[in-house]
Formats: C-alpha cells, structure tokens, sequence
C-alpha cells in the first residue's frame, strides 16, 4: 500500500462537513426526495469519519446507491473499499477491489489495496 493511500485512509473528516452533509442529507430525507449526489456526498463523509458507527452507515449508504443508481457504481465501490478497510473488514474491502479492477484494471490506488488483502488474508 502506498505512502498516500495510508494517509489517505487516516485521514478524517471534518466534523463542520459531515454535519453539513447530515443536515443536507436529512433535510431531503424529511421530504422523501433523496438526491443521490445527497446521499453520496454524506456517505463519502461518513466513510471518512473516525467512527465505525458512522463508517458502517456510510457503507449502508452506499451498498443502497448501487442497487439504485448504477451511474455511480465506480465511486460508490472505490468508498465501499475505502470505508472496510478503515473499519479492518478486509474480505469485504478485498471483494470491492475486486470489482472495482472489473470497471477500472490499472487503478493503482486499488491495485494497493488489493495486494494488502491478498497479504493478509493469504489469498
């Protein structure tokens, strides 16, 4: 894994942010019309969030969208593998890399990601 896909998985988001998408994201919930550039801009933050709570919210956010929207497949499974890793649920994480090379082989990002499950999970 790379020096810049780590610091990308530490990385947290701003609690101004996600409270900011939570209201956007809720405000559209209460009027039963969820955009799915909403709900996706609050699961991206959730997946970021130092909370496994939040994180295991944002991958249900996001398994939800792929059923729904298959516009947003490739991002909404790059976070999905994102959101895994960070929560150390590397067999999920590794199945989203996995379909992820499907869309996109070269990706190098998820190329390090999936070398570290093939690793630790002795695939």
């Amino acid at each position: 894994m790379s020096a810049e896909m780590e610091d990308f998985l530490k990385d947290t988001v701003n609690p101004k942010d996600l409270e900011k998408f939570e209201k956007n994201y809720r405000r559209e919930l209460e009027a039963n019309n969820v955009s799915h550039s909403t709900q996706f801009e609050y699961a991206f933050c959730l997946v970021r969030s130092q909370y496994a709570r939040d994180i295991q919210a944002g991958i249900l956010l996001l398994e939800d969208l792929m059923t729904r929207h298959a516009d947003g497949k490739r991002d909404y499974i790059y976070y999905l593998a994102i959101g895994n890793t960070r929560i150390k649920n590397y067999t999920d994480a590794a199945k989203y890399c996995k379909a992820f090379l499907q869309i996109e082989p070269n990706n190098t990002q998820v190329l390090g990601l999936e070398g570290s499950w093939m690793i630790l999970l002795e695939l």
